[in-house]
């Protein structure tokens, strides 16, 4: 009996393995690629102006925040010309003391605090800003609790549904 690996046939199946390997990681890095750039040309067409979306739900209390859920999709940072409006649309449910703080910053290559807003409860709206020069901006956003007395956290929630762009 005659054991034959990849490695030992004369065939070079080793060689194609390798190139399959090769052609499948080209194929991903393409779509990597491919995908973002198909986002910004519709987006550059005007077919759209959001750029992403995100939903999800936190609690805290005294000792923390705990994110039970959340999904983001989209493009977080942009360049904008001076003068373009900039968005956030928010639709948000806040329990307790909580909220979250929506931001668009100045980005790479000069970063810097733009402007926030923080909604600390229940509402639905917009939130809007004016670039002041051209350059790339960053839609962020992060749970904001709001410390009771000596620091301490109430027990609440928040559930968002979020959306970003420009016009």
């Amino acid at each position: 009996m005659s054991w034959a690996f990849a490695w030992d046939s004369p065939d070079g199946d080793a060689e194609r393995a390798s190139a399959s390997a090769t052609t499948w990681g080209a194929r991903a890095i393409l779509l990597f690629l491919l995908v973002p750039a198909s986002w910004l040309l519709a987006y550059g067409l005007g077919l759209f102006t959001t750029l992403g979306w995100a939903e999800g739900s936190e609690t805290h209390d005294r000792f923390g925040v705990y994110r039970e859920d959340r999904s983001v999709t989209g493009l977080n940072t942009m360049y904008l010309l001076a003068g373009q409006r900039a968005w956030w649309d928010y639709d948000m449910r806040v329990e307790g003391r909580g909220g979250l703080r929506l931001t668009i910053a100045r980005s790479i290559p000069r970063p810097g605090q733009v402007r926030f807003e923080d909604v600390d409860a229940t509402a639905a709206g917009r939130f809007e800003f004016v670039a002041p020069e051209s350059g790339f901006y960053r839609f962020s956003l992060e749970h904001v609790p709001n410390p009771g007395r000596f620091g301490r956290q109430r027990a609440g929630s928040t559930v968002y549904r979020l959306s970003w762009g420009a016009d």
